[in-house]
């Protein structure tokens, strides 16, 4: 074998030992690449949990509020059921009442819707036995309050004291 030859087999050996590295540096930046894609997507993944974590975290916050207000104003319902019968009283005797007693009344009535205490609107109202507590029949349009015998209470949704009423028979 000559110079010239070896020199070429050299050469040939050397271009084949590049050729394999050239190949072995792409596999390697392709595995990098996909990698790195991979890498993308989980952190395009994670990213879109920690939103949809964040969300739920502001909506249960929210949800824990509304139940801490519905839960203070229910704290009252008790209290106010004690009361109830006492502002019965007094607005029966409310003709008769002197206007101190009256401002009496007025104040306490402030109070108690103060603490979430509504009044059931009953009279010329459907009958809706959720609100209202039948306790008569009289002539007018069925199913129809035509009195309150004794007025409704609720706090919030939460019915305190159904309306006694009067209802109408159809006749």
């Amino acid at each position: 074998m000559t110079q010239n030859e070896e020199e070429e087999i050299s050469l040939e050996e050397k271009l084949k030992k590049a050729e394999q590295e050239a190949k072995m540096q792409e596999e390697e930046e392709a595995n990098a690449n996909g990698e790195l894609e991979k890498l993308k997507e989980e952190l395009d993944q994670m990213s879109e949990l920690a939103k949809r974590t964040m969300a739920d975290f502001q909506n249960f916050k929210r949800r824990q509020e509304e139940e801490k207000g519905m839960l203070i104003k229910m704290a009252n319902v008790g209290l106010i059921k004690t009361i109830l019968p006492t502002l019965d009283n007094l607005h029966r005797a409310e003709g008769e009442l002197t206007e101190g007693v009256k401002m009496c009344v007025n104040q306490l009535e402030k109070a108690l819707e103060d603490a979430g205490l509504e009044e059931i609107k009953a009279e010329g109202q459907q009958f809706d036995p959720e609100l209202h507590e039948a306790i008569l029949q009289g002539e007018g349009d069925h199913d129809m309050i035509i009195k309150v015998i004794e007025k409704g209470y609720k706090v919030g949704n939460r019915v305190v004291r159904h309306a006694k009423v009067q209802v109408g028979n159809g006749q």
